[in-house]
């Protein structure tokens, strides 16, 4: 190889190549490198990736809406879980400071006898479309309660849809937005919660979608293991509501 360098270099016969000093559109030898990138920059239009803001609360309840359609004759909601829920987390979070001890104790007492006699007329589970029934049954009877007794029951509306966009929009807590979700789609495999949160993890924000998988793996309430999703942290910056094309 160095014989033949040192021939190519003494021998007439090879061509040298030499720098062009011809003036083209992309090549002046009269400026600077540093002046040839300034005006690539300034002349050079970048790239760039459009911005579509993402309707996680729409495209989150579509699927609900069509869970439901799909399995709703299959699902039936257990009124004694569902009445546990709304004691626990609806009444007591909203009206206990509100109200005397001896006053929400009643309330409970009687909203107990209203669901035991909605269970003799109706049986102890109802199927997942008749739940918009109870629940309006159920808000009529505490309007009607409240004016009878002088007091204001303030509770958050418990439609699947609003409490879903609720808990996107973040006023709803995680733990209660599970809980919600397990009274009333709990079964004895756990197949249809399962199922149903697997939809919706891929829908949700990263945050709610991240907090509402560990939850459901930490709390692990009715003996499943929650497995086969990633449980990466979402990133903490200020468009992780934009998708990007």
């Amino acid at each position: 190889m160095n014989t033949i360098m040192q021939y190519c270099e003494k021998s007439k016969h090879c061509n040298n190549i030499k720098y062009s000093k011809l003036v083209t559109a992309g090549n002046d030898p009269n400026i600077s490198k540093g002046m040839r990138y300034s005006q690539y920059i300034s002349t050079t239009k970048g790239r760039y990736k459009r911005m579509i803001p993402i309707d996680y609360v729409s495209q989150t309840n579509l699927f609900i809406e069509q869970y439901i359609l799909q399995n709703g004759a299959n699902i039936n909601i257990n009124l004694g879980n569902l009445n546990v829920f709304i004691q626990q987390y609806e009444l007591k979070k909203n009206i206990i400071n509100n109200i005397t001890i001896q006053q929400y104790n009643s309330l409970i007492t009687d909203l107990n006898d209203w669901v035991q006699e909605y269970k003799n007329n109706n049986g102890t589970n109802i199927n997942i479309s008749n739940l918009t029934y109870f629940l309006n049954s159920f808000n009529s009877y505490l309007q009607e309660y409240s004016q009878q007794n002088g007091i204001v029951i303030n509770i958050d509306d418990l439609n699947i849809e609003t409490i879903t966009t609720n808990y996107i929009n973040g006023t709803v807590r995680v733990e209660v937005y599970f809980n919600y979700l397990s009274r009333i789609f709990i079964n004895a495999n756990n197949d249809y919660l399962y199922n149903l949160l697997i939809g919706i993890y891929r829908l949700m924000p990263d945050d709610k979608s991240f907090y509402l998988k560990n939850y459901a793996n930490n709390i692990n309430s009715y003996g499943i293991v929650w497995k086969n999703y990633i449980t990466n942290r979402p990133k903490n910056d200020s468009i992780n509501f934009l998708k990007y094309y």
